[in-house]
């Protein structure tokens, strides 16, 4: 009974280990801190491998964004192109809009790579951090960021 028990118990365990992180869930406030740098969003329903349940393509004056959601509306994953003529103007508005969605570590992380111009991916507490930039000739450079949980 006891061996039972104890076998019980740590399946249980395995199986929670095993779910799916996901990021912070895309309550009222989160979405218009995302708003305010992309505020146009085209909403679609979405079912991949990955898990996406809810798709959001959203565009401003100078980014573009793509909003990754599960079927709790939890973040799973965030793409940013800002495009600026200075690497400190990306920089602020991307930490602006991401501060509290990932960690000051990450943010960090997702700063000191921004000039990087090939992809180099870091995982910081629980977040894979992206960031890097391309520029086209007669353009602004274009940021990106990648966060994904």
């Amino acid at each position: 009974m006891t061996r039972t028990l104890l076998a019980l118990v740590l399946v249980v365990f395995a199986c929670k280990g095993s779910e799916k992180r996901h990021g912070p869930a895309l309550t009222p406030v989160v979405a218009n801190q995302l708003r305010a740098l992309a505020g146009e969003c085209e909403v679609r329903a979405a079912k991949s491998e990955t898990g996406t349940k809810e798709l959001r393509l959203c565009k401003g004056r100078q980014s573009m964004m793509t909003i990754h959601l599960d079927e709790q509306r939890n973040l799973m994953e965030i793409e940013i192109g800002i495009w600026a003529p200075m690497q400190d103007e990306a920089r602020i508005l991307l930490e602006q809009t991401v501060r509290g969605l990932i960690s000051d570590q990450a943010i960090a992380a997702m700063s000191a790579r921004l000039g990087n111009t090939k992809s180099d991916p870091v995982v910081v507490d629980g977040v894979r951090v992206n960031a890097f930039h391309t520029q086209s000739p007669n353009e602004n450079p274009r940021y990106t960021v990648d966060l994904a949980w």
